[in-house]
């Protein structure tokens, strides 16, 4: 009886884990590409900085 139990619930919840780790991912790269992207741009900006005192 355990075994069978196990058997019927297991295929939802290794789903619901893949779901959910799915997720968990797609929110990281968010944060990681926004986080990289902002960075970027700070980088950028201080750049052209660099480049516009030297200029002048």
């Amino acid at each position: 009886m355990r075994l069978t139990s196990t058997v019927l619930f297991s295929p939802r919840c290794i789903s619901y884990k893949l779901f959910s780790n799915f997720f968990h991912l797609i929110n990281f790269w968010t944060v990681c590409s926004a986080l990289f992207f902002e960075s970027v741009a700070m980088n950028i900006l201080f750049f052209t900085d660099l480049v516009m005192s030297s200029i002048n």
